[in-house]
This record gives C-alpha cells, structure tokens and sequence, in this order.
C-alpha cells in the first residue's frame, strides 16, 4: 500500500482499517510523507510490527520535495491509483479522480517504482 495518509484528518479512517484488518493478519508497507508522521503511525499501529514496515519521505527543507503518491496494491494484481487522500475534506469538498486496476503487470510496474525509490534513498524505512 503506497498512500499519502494524514494521522490527524484521517485518524479515524486508520483506526476503523486497523479494526478491520487485524484479524487478517496482512503485510503491509505503510509510506509517510515525513519522519514525523512515520514515527506516529508506527506508534498507533505498535502491535503490528511483525507484519507492517514504515517508511517516510527522506526529510529535507525542499519545499518541492515531497511524497504525493496515491495508490493502494492488494494481493499482487488490484490497484487504485486516483488524485485522492483518504480524508473527509477530499471526499466531501474536492473534485478527485482514482481508476480501480486489476492487473499483475500494473502491480508489477508499481512495485519497481516503489523499490528504486527505496533503493535511491527518497524513502528511508525506520522499523
């Protein structure tokens, strides 16, 4: 899962995902736009170390710099790549676009991109 999500505006949508997925047990790669937020999802989600890795964006006083991908991968073929944060305000007051993909070599392609970013240092995992 590769989304831009905010721990303050989204809180409540993280804990109802939580609630949800604990008893599925998943593996999931959370990414955060800074250390900051990284190092607060991974307090709020402490109980999932074994199967959830957090990363953040590398931190720079770039203001051009930033972590914007909005996209969720599940099971290695189903995608949603779209415009929007998962938050009320991007729901009820925004004009967003999102396509619902299912296809390995679209997972494919996400996954390397996800990985040079990683490889290049952009994304730096902290547990």
């Amino acid at each position: 899962m590769a989304y831009n999500l905010n721990l303050n505006t989204d809180f409540v949508l993280l804990q109802a995902i939580k609630n949800r997925l604990i008893s599925t047990n998943p593996s999931i790669k959370l990414f955060c736009d800074n250390s900051t937020t990284a190092y607060s999802f991974l307090e709020l989600f402490h109980d999932w170390r074994d199967n959830l890795s957090i990363w953040h964006w590398r931190d720079t006083d770039e203001n051009y710099s930033k972590f914007h991908i909005k996209a969720v991968a599940v099971d290695k073929n189903m995608m949603y790549i779209g415009s929007a944060n998962f938050s009320k305000t991007a729901m009820e007051h925004s004009a967003e676009c999102g396509l619902f993909i299912n296809s390995p070599d679209c997972y494919e392609s996400l996954m390397a991109y996800i990985s040079s970013l990683e490889e290049s240092g952009l994304l730096k995992k902290i547990n």
